[in-house]
């Protein structure tokens, strides 16, 4: 049986272990991500006309890894407001109160419309760039693809939206595998998430789509040192809605590598 029909795709026995098992991480301080398990939405009018609003919600449990559908549901080149998926969500080892996770951010629009990287020491989610530039006690980004860059869109749909699928997998050094891909629900519909490192660990038929002349897919390097456990911790659904623009879209994870038992209150 596919991991994620066994993990988060409603079925009653999984809702009910759901219901007992996990907390959600939640910044989101306007409700504008609805949604839950493996399901999720945003329609967010920012009527803010001096600042952005950002805002995530984790799922339940912890995670090594995972293929997520994105879609903006009115892709916009006027509108480079932000959809995307944070892993590897967890509290600073030095200060609770502060986030460390990766991104991995999409925008509908056809330019500056992708970027990846490490946070770490995120206090203020809604100061610029999650805090980089605070004169106290700053968040610390390590880009791995920078800011503006232009990712290869996909074919919209008969409705107009675009879909794109986030591939990310920790592996046991800590270091983790990503890739942007254009496919389809139904060419992912018996895909599972292996132990492989390598590119055949994709989807079959799948295709890595590019900026510029390069390919959107990667490894993040392991820490210094390396671990010698793949680490399991949250994964989050994330926006950033530009000031005076409004978001619509949806995600869906559509598997998951690893599950933890329960995680820590």
């Amino acid at each position: 049986m596919k991991m994620v029909k066994k993990i988060l795709l409603g079925l009653a026995a999984s809702a009910a272990v759901l219901a007992f098992v996990g907390c959600k991480t939640v910044d989101d301080e306007e409700g504008a991500i609805q949604g839950k398990n493996n399901d999720y939405s945003v329609t967010y009018e920012n009527t803010d006309t001096e600042n952005n609003y950002r805002a995530y919600k984790s799922t339940n449990l912890k995670h090594a890894g995972g293929l997520v559908k994105v879609t903006f549901d009115e892709p916009d080149d006027n509108n480079f407001s932000k959809m995307g998926v944070l892993f590897d969500l967890h509290d600073n080892a030095a200060n609770p109160d502060a986030k460390d996770f990766f991104i991995i951010g999409l925008a509908g629009s056809s330019t500056y419309n992708f970027y990846v990287s490490k946070f770490t020491n995120v206090t203020d989610l809604q100061a610029d760039n999650f805090g980089t530039e605070l004169a106290s006690n700053p968040a610390v980004e390590v880009p791995y693809v920078n800011y503006g860059v232009t990712l290869q869109r996909p074919a919209a749909a008969a409705d107009g939206s675009i879909s794109y699928y986030v591939y990310f997998k920790a592996n046991t050094d800590g270091s983790y595998d990503w890739a942007i891909l254009d496919t389809t629900d139904e060419v992912v519909a018996d895909f599972e998430i292996t132990e492989n490192t390598t590119t055949a660990s994709l989807p079959q038929g799948a295709t890595v789509l590019k900026y510029g002349t390069t390919d959107a897919k990667g490894k993040i390097p392991a820490p210094t040192p390396a671990l010698t456990t793949t680490p399991q911790n949250q994964l989050a659904v994330y926006i950033n809605v530009i000031k005076t623009k409004t978001l619509k879209g949806k995600w869906k994870f559509m598997d998951m590598y690893l599950k933890a038992e329960e995680i820590e209150e």
